[in-house]
């Protein structure tokens, strides 16, 4: 059917026709109401004829219609009339891809430009759990100012949905199918799952994003054969050619890109479209159209795509750090002898965008295993092939250790649901368990216990209240107590005498230092040894083969790196300073060190955090989609929290900084941002603005032990606000700044509530009670009226303190362990709750009246917030990148 000038469609008025395909017919037309120009798309005659899937076509795309973003063609209404149903489009003025690419392929920059706008149009689009399942040049149009627009959103689902898991025959039935190739996708875009007929999620877009790239870049489709059934297999089984093997111009981290785009397994993919948008938005800003030298190209060949302009020039500094080392020599003596010159050799070991840490590598050197995306994967040692030894398990596997003979991984796992101790073979088989709990196991030297903690934390920049050390004897699973101490990672020295960890002591300084438990565990009424005592933040010990040295990762120079502590290991007692021992990283997040002495692998990360505001409506509890860009910081952005935002809602402050230790106030709409607090030799922590806007109090350990101080907003009045015998953080004015509440540490057993009129001096306040069953209480907001306390228990259940009572309430019940936390009081009495999951963020609203709980969000964040005024919701998204490298220390040639 076509439409004749003149016809009309509602409202609308058809011009001229302006093209067609398998989703319908386009015409310009004009809106008799508004006298402006749109495209009317009309739908094939099946969608019509058709009355549950006309209602479902409809009900999907009011969903569409939702998505307002720059990149992507405005849906305005979705219509029937006697020609059939209808859709009407904002009109572009501009080329597809597909004109666009007739001359064939398009400059890089350009490339990147276009590549990196039709990620973020589709990150828009699949926050709000919609996928396009047909992006191809001929459905992106590019406006003449340049605009990449996506168009045809969701309509390859929204026409034909009976068609979503049928898997594709040949060309006869694809004709028949669609008239014009199409099922669900476009043969040449479509990924693998969509051609076996599996359902498609995001990773599909981003399959056929690569292949887009790929055209774009090189003007030739990745995948296309003589025939249909040539090309189909092509897609589910060939992998293209490079993209530099068709033009060497191009830089190597868009190859990276395309080529983890066009990964046949889903989970190989990008495991968030903002994390594409960002690496190709990254690369287009820092990418130059001006010639290299070859110099420069092998640099750039040994970098991979990045998310900050430090990732970005990363490999082109290690390439300088590695040829500075090997011309000097390195000082370093390993296992305590005469210092002589040594060469170091640096190897990368993982490439891939995202996060790899935590590595363990075997006694032979020739293995090791990391976490990434929630498994346990398995590298040889100069390979390309990991495999994962966990893919089993739904759930979290993390914190791998080997064996002393490297016949065994102990590991960490949420498999059953609550983090278990678990064993199996090197290469993962015969998996069990091994403890009920714990985290961060170490083998004993005769492989015979285990020594876990009860934290996760795996770097010094992270709290922990967990207690104790303990050891499970593997043979009998009895299980015994070293220390009841906050302690991470713990270690076990050669010689089998020893346990070194990493946590804090109970005084209020909250230090990260390194200490020490013998493994027959403390006597009674003896404490752990303190091995250093400074404003450092420690953590991450590993014994030398010898017990000569403690090694372990410290930002005592500046940013975290490798030191080391000469040690006697028989007496137990540190022999010196630390000194340095620099591996060529700009952040070392975790190392290990082999059998050998000499092999180091470790991981080297950078980051920072991304704030995303998203609407939200406190009555109805609706939340997002996000509608503007988020704020990328270059540092991470700790103790996010409802209380730092001014009462404006224009400024936020924030514990950031390189260090994390500084507060830092930031327009939120990213025009500025100032340090109010620098950290110098002291730390700054949960900064909270009061209602009139005059203070921000803060926590800090300035006068040796955290205490509550305050300051004005332009850097002035610093002064002490409260101050106990203990340690306190997370302050919280009242609505009216009255009173001001603070979390105080309770012996070592976690953290109580402190209550104080501000008008006071700061030493007067008022402990509150433990809860009715024993457990402490954390409060966490106040009440809209500001006459009372809301919080968590310590181990469970939401509860309320009253002022004028003085007693407590429970509001609502939860399972022990479930670890809900508070963040605003919603009219109508409901309470908005988060709880932290790995890896992110479960927003509910709950009503305590009736215990009905609703779901609000899910997000990859790692904190949220609610804006004073609870128009929107704050998200703390951590972005982090971290690979994996291997050094080994090598004698001079002679």
């Amino acid at each position: 059917m076509t439409l004749a000038s003149g016809a009309r469609l509602g409202p609308y008025e058809i011009l001229a026709p302006l093209g067609a395909g398998g989703m319908g017919e386009v015409y310009r037309a004009k809106d008799s109401r508004l006298g402006r120009e749109v495209a009317v798309k009309v739908l094939p005659a099946e969608v019509a004829n058709d009355p549950d899937r006309l209602r479902r076509f409809e009900q999907e795309a009011k969903a569409v219609s939702a998505l307002n973003h720059p990149h992507i063609v405005t849906l305005f209404e979705v219509g029937s009339s006697e020609h059939g149903p209808y859709l009407v489009l904002e009109k572009i003025e501009g080329k597809s891809l597909r004109e666009l690419l007739r001359d064939g392929a398009l400059p890089v920059k350009r490339v990147l430009t276009l590549g990196a706008q039709i990620a973020e149009g589709l990150a828009k689009a699949h926050g709000a759990g919609i996928v396009h399942r047909d992006l191809k040049p001929e459905n992106v149009m590019v406006t003449e100012d340049g605009f990449a627009k996506i168009l045809d959103f969701g309509l390859a689902k929204l026409v034909y949905p009976e068609l979503e898991g049928r898997a594709i025959g040949d060309a006869t039935t694809l004709a028949q199918k669609t008239g014009t190739g199409m099922i669900l996708g476009t043969l040449g875009y479509l990924s693998p799952e969509q051609a076996v007929g599996k359902p498609a999620d995001f990773r599909s877009d981003h399959f056929a994003l690569g292949a887009l790239l790929y055209e774009l870049a090189t003007g030739e489709r990745p995948f296309h054969r003589e025939s249909t059934p040539e090309s189909l297999a092509a897609v589910i089984r060939d992998e293209p050619d490079r993209l530099r093997a068709k033009n060497a111009a191009l830089p190597a981290q868009l190859g990276w890109i395309v080529e983890r785009c066009l990964a046949k397994r889903p989970d190989d993919r990008y495991a968030s479209t903002r994390d594409l948008a960002r690496d190709l938005a990254d690369l287009r800003d820092h990418f130059s159209e001006v010639t290299r030298s070859p110099g420069v190209a092998e640099v750039e060949a040994v970098g991979s795509p990045r998310s900050s302009r430090e990732r970005l020039l990363w490999p082109g500094v290690l390439a300088v750090l590695v040829a500075v080392v090997a011309l000097l020599g390195w000082r370093l003596a390993v296992g305590g002898g005469a210092v002589a010159p040594q060469r170091l050799t640096v190897e990368r070991l993982t490439r891939l965008p995202g996060v790899e840490r935590q590595p363990a590598i075997s006694p032979d050197g020739k293995s090791v295993v990391y976490h990434r995306d929630r498994d346990l994967w398995l590298l040889r040692v100069g390979g390309s092939n990991p495999i994962n030894l966990t893919a089993d398990s739904p759930q979290a596997d993390f914190a791998p250790a080997f064996s002393p003979d490297g016949q065994l991984l102990a590991f960490t796992s949420l498999r059953i649901g609550t983090p278990a101790l678990f064993v199996m073979g090197a290469t993962g088989e015969n998996v069990r368990r091994v403890a009920p709990g714990g985290f961060m196991p170490a083998w004993t030297p005769n492989s015979q216990e285990l020594v876990y903690c009860q934290n996760a934390n795996d770097t010094g920049y992270a709290g922990g209240s967990g207690e104790g050390l303990e050891a499970v004897e593997l043979a009998s699973g009895r299980i015994r107590t070293l220390c009841a101490c906050v302690a991470n990672q713990p270690v076990v020295s050669p010689g089998g005498k020893w346990v070194a960890y990493w946590g804090s002591d109970v005084t209020g300084r909250a230090q990260r230092d390194l200490w020490l438990v013998p493994l027959a565990g403390l006597e009674s009424g003896r404490a752990p040894l303190r091995l250093t005592d400074d404003p450092a933040h420690d953590w991450n010990p590993e014994w030398s083969a010898d017990g000569r040295w403690l090694y372990f990762v410290s930002d005592r120079g500046g940013s975290p790196n490798l030191w080391r502590l000469p040690f006697d290991e028989p007496a137990g007692s540190a022999l010196g300073e630390p000194e340095p021992v620099t591996l060529p990283a700009a952040s070392v997040h975790t190392f290990r060190l082999a059998a050998d002495g000499r092999t180091f692998v470790f991981a080297s990360q950078s980051g920072g955090s991304e704030l995303a505001r998203m609407p939200f409506d406190p009555r109805s509890g609706a939340a997002g989609p996000a509608s503007e860009p988020p704020l990328r910081l270059g540092d991470f952005v700790s103790n996010f929290r409802r209380s730092a935002f001014s009462p404006d809602n224009q400024w936020i402050a924030m514990q950031t900084g390189p260090s994390g230790n500084d507060i830092v106030l930031l327009k939120l709409d990213g025009s500025a941002a100032r340090t109010l607090v620098a950290a110098g030799s002291n730390r700054q922590r949960a900064p909270a603005w009061s209602p009139d806007g005059r203070t921000i109090a803060f926590a800090s350990d300035r006068s040796g032990k955290y205490e509550i101080w305050g300051i004005a907003p332009d850097g002035s009045d610093l002064r002490l606000l409260l101050a106990t015998d203990r340690m306190l953080l997370d302050p919280l004015w009242s609505p009216d700044g009255t009173w001001l509440a603070a979390a105080e540490r309770v012996a070592s057993d976690g953290f109580g509530t402190v209550v104080h009129r501000v008008s006071e001096p700061p030493d007067r306040f008022e402990r509150l009670p433990e809860l009715p069953d024993g457990d402490l209480f954390g409060a966490e907001i106040w009440s809209r009226q500001g006459d009372a306390l809301v919080g968590s228990g310590w181990k469970s259940g939401i509860w309320s303190w009253s002022l004028g009572q003085r007693a407590y309430r429970e509001l609502i019940s939860t399972a022990p362990g479930e670890g809900l936390g508070v963040t605003a009081e919603l009219p109508g009495g409901r309470i908005l709750v988060y709880r932290a999951f790995f890896p992110g963020v479960r927003v509910e609203r709950i009503d305590p009246a009736s215990g009905n709980r609703e779901l609000v969000l899910e997000d990859e964040a790692r904190a949220v917030a609610v804006a004073r005024d609870q128009q929107s919701l704050w998200l703390n998204r951590w972005k982090e990148e971290a690979d994996l490298w291997i050094a080994r220390l090598e004698e001079p040639s002679r």
